[in-house]
């Protein structure tokens, strides 16, 4: 196996630590353990660019991303690109391209497996804003059973699908999980790929695309998205409680994502058995959920909330508020302005929101490593360099401490909120609690019938 390129080092050592404090944790789970020697990761793509720098985290070794040629008309970021290993791949619209240029890539793409390496690809191609794993070009599969054609299938590739769930498309400190799926052993084809490799290339890329659909949230019709989402919220706690739902992971977060997945597959078989009941189910979704806004609660505030007195709640907020009061003041007074301005221009720059967490890394960076030094200059010139030092290691602990403050304090006034309610409009908040009980009754009859229908199966 080729020896890394120093470009690829740093690299690492840089996305590496980037990573570890943009998001609050990158989760990885596997199948088994990840095979060696020559192997293709081949991941769905809901982020864009970040997707590369989570992919390449949770591998732990050297990827070869194959990525569009127009990222290579710059001479000094083809420089950059081509030291950390990136294979350029030209595409039928590029006025450029020729069957020369992708023949050399998919050379190039050979001997990275030859040499025992590995490669990252995005078999859709391109992100889409939908959660919705879009139809797998057959590049994978052709680069794998091509390389492996040349050596008698003797190379010993393995293609290995790789579901990544983001558990925001925007929020900073979200948490990503990377599930590796089962190898697919290109071994297994050949005596289909010398009968046909045309239809055995289609065939694996089928099969990949099944597998990546099962690793994700996957929902085939784009307008149920938004129930999807908003019937999770809803039924998640209810659902992680159920003895008949069984969750073996260890991380909430990889739970939820099995429950969210689940989730949709319910309603896509419903969708397609019964209609009508879907239908059904959003519209009371939307009932009680136009209900809450009008209280302005959000339903965790009306299913977590204990009988308590306003004047009780309100002295809990008002204690808590005071204490963390002045730490929060110091984060939020020197971290507000470029927090503000990277979420500003991440916003401009990706409005579909495929690429926001990519710039919101990228302007960030640059905007911090910008304004802590002048910070500092700045404050080391009244009180010397080593104070400032020591003040400049406060801002980041202070200004994540303001965040969680801010969501702490916000929770609370929720708290409080429910606590006047039901002093004050005692019957109303009963009724609404009573919509919700009817809710989930509903919920239950459909959920108890799609165990049976899948313990059938």
């Amino acid at each position: 196996m080729a020896k890394e390129p120093i470009t690829y080092r740093i690299a690492r050592v840089v996305v590496t630590a980037t990573l570890r404090f943009y998001f609050r944790r990158i989760e990885v789970s596997a199948f088994k353990e990840i095979p060696k020697g020559p192997v293709i990761f081949a991941a769905n793509h809901p982020q864009s660019i970040t997707d590369t720098l989570v992919l390449g985290y949770a591998v732990g070794r050297m990827l070869h991303y194959i990525a569009h040629s127009g990222l290579f008309k710059n001479g000094l970021k083809a420089w950059f690109l081509r030291s950390c290993g990136v294979i350029p791949v030209y595409r039928p619209t590029d006025q450029e391209a020729g069957s020369r240029d992708n023949l050399e890539m998919f050379s190039a793409c050979r001997a990275v497996l030859e040499e025992g390496g590995a490669i990252g690809i995005f078999p859709e191609g391109t992100s889409q804003v939908t959660p919705k794993v879009q139809p797998f070009k057959t590049g994978t599969a052709r680069i794998a059973l091509e390389s492996e054609s040349k050596h008698g299938f003797n190379l010993g590739v393995t293609i290995v699908p790789v579901g990544l769930s983001f558990e925001s498309r925007r929020r900073f400190r979200s948490r990503v999980l990377v599930t590796f799926g089962q190898p697919v052993h290109m071994k297994v084809y050949k005596d289909a790929y010398a009968r046909d490799s045309y239809e055995t290339v289609h065939q694996l890329t089928h099969e990949l695309e099944q597998r990546t659909r099962d690793l994700v949230l996957d929902i085939r019709e784009a307008s149920l998205a938004d129930f999807v989402t908003r019937l999770e919220r809803f039924y998640h706690d209810d659902l992680i409680q159920d003895p008949r739902i069984q969750l073996t992971s260890e991380s909430d977060f990889e739970n939820r994502q099995i429950l969210i997945r689940e989730i949709a597959k319910a309603v896509e078989h419903y969708r397609q058995k019964e209609p009508m009941l879907v239908e059904h189910l959003r519209v009371l979704l939307s009932a009680y959920t136009r209900r809450l806004s009008v209280f302005r609660l959000s339903d965790q505030q009306l299913r977590d909330y204990q009988a308590q007195s306003v004047p009780g709640t309100l002295g809990k907020l008002t204690a808590f508020a005071a204490l963390g009061l002045p730490v929060a003041a110091y984060g939020l007074l020197f971290n507000i302005i470029p927090y503000k301005a990277t979420g500003w221009v991440a916003k401009r720059l990706s409005p579909d929101g495929t690429k926001f967490h990519f710039f919101q890394l990228a302007v960030g960076a640059v905007f911090y490593l910008l304004y802590y030094p002048l910070l500092a200059y700045l404050v080391a010139q009244k009180v010397g360099v080593v104070w400032a030092g020591v003040w400049l290691l406060s801002l980041i602990p202070t200004g994540l401490f303001a965040r969680w403050y801010a969501h702490q304090v916000t929770q609370q006034r929720g708290r409080l909120r429910v606590a006047f309610i039901n002093a004050t409009q005692k019957a109303r908040l009963q009724s609404l609690r009573n919509a919700r009980s009817e809710l989930l009754a509903e919920l239950e009859t459909a959920l108890e019938r799609y165990l049976r229908y899948r313990q059938g199966t």
